[in-house]
């Protein structure tokens, strides 16, 4: 009775954040927790709008990005006309500005973000860039975008809010383009990402999950790269780049 007690308190499994997990011989101790809802996670981060992007740029997050996207797209992904990017969990609009430091001409960018905060303070980030914008408050899990609507999915430090990062993941492969390209940054496992799981109530996920995530939700050859040596992100976060098949 005692087991079948904690179970309903935590729910199913694959709503469950882990936290903590480790065998002692036939030994299982596991501690998780929920995720944050929608309504909590727009309410924590419309709390620190006003000073993420000053954070990002202290930590040199702009720049890591930008050199990350440099060698992650090559440069016939935005030779077509109008490219179409989404940038899903947009926050304060750091990777769309380093996409602004790598691309030239025209692009239609859309952001979507639970906090409205945070889509305000993208907003006026990247008014200068020349974008086309079209910035939404929305959830990540259920995108209001048409099928085959995005040649680049981006996402940084997003998926791992949630209980089932699967089902982000999917919804990034049911908006791109057959033949699009994902690129997805990941709180890794790390002693510095356990200060960050517990400040922000995320969670890590490691490379041995993350590829067969993409893989189970239809992407192709997904793999990971690397932040530049230096960088505050190489410490914690892990890119990771996949494609959904063309047909």
């Amino acid at each position: 009775m005692k087991s079948e007690s904690t179970c309903s308190v935590l729910g199913p499994a694959d709503h469950v954040i882990p936290v903590y997990q480790r065998w002692f011989g036939t030994w299982q101790i596991a501690i998780g927790r929920r995720p944050l809802d929608p309504t909590q996670l727009a309410t924590l981060y419309d709390k620190h709008a006003a000073t993420w992007d000053a954070k990002l740029r202290r930590l040199g997050v702009v720049n890591a990005y930008a050199t990350l996207l440099q060698q992650a797209f090559p440069c016939r992904t935005f030779d077509q006309d109008r490219p179409r990017v989404l940038d899903a969990g947009i926050g304060t609009g750091a990777m769309s500005l380093a996409l602004g430091q790598i691309v030239r001409g025209p692009l239609r960018l859309s952001g979507i973000d639970l906090s409205n905060r945070m889509l305000v303070e993208a907003g006026q980030r990247l008014a200068d860039t020349g974008f086309h914008l079209d910035l939404r408050q929305g959830d990540i899990t259920a995108l209001p975008y048409e099928d085959d609507s995005f040649d680049v999915v981006m996402t940084a430090h997003t998926v791992e809010h949630l209980g089932r990062p699967a089902k982000a993941l999917a919804e990034f492969r049911r908006v791109l383009k057959p033949g699009g390209c994902l690129i997805a940054c990941v709180t890794t496992r790390s002693a510095l990402a356990t200060y960050i799981q517990i400040r922000w109530q995320t969670h890590r996920i490691a490379a041995t999950d993350m590829q067969p995530l993409l893989l189970s939700v239809g992407f192709e050859n997904p793999h990971a790269l690397r932040f530049d040596k230096g960088t505050s992100l190489r410490r914690i976060s892990v890119p990771y780049i996949a494609h959904k098949p063309r047909r």
